[in-house]
């Protein structure tokens, strides 16, 4: 059971890497589409390779926040076989996780 709680609070983590990811995408989105417009011989190429930066990274934080959600549930369902209540499995999980 440790293990999985280990694994748990590992995907946890890995859910907020990927979160700051995004952010650093869709920073960088912009950067190249503000490129763009200052080298105007280019701005189609930095427009559609800054719409493919930002939708990649949207894509990676969506697809994380969804294998979290599922992670969350399969070790909470866990977790509740093993007969922890409610609040002991908010305690070992570190609070209420969506």
């Amino acid at each position: 059971m440790e293990e999985i709680i280990e694994q748990y609070k590992a995907a946890k983590k890995w859910r907020r890497e990927m979160f700051i990811a995004m952010i650093i995408m869709l920073a960088l989105m912009v950067v190249m589409i503000v490129v763009g417009f200052v080298i105007k011989a280019l701005l189609p190429l930095f427009i559609v390779f800054g719409i493919i930066v930002g939708a990649l990274g949207v894509t990676v934080n969506v697809i994380a926040a969804n294998t979290f959600k599922k992670a969350h549930k399969l070790v909470k369902d866990y977790l509740t076989s093993r007969g922890k209540t409610e609040a002991e499995i908010n305690s070992i999980l570190g609070g209420t996780a969506k």
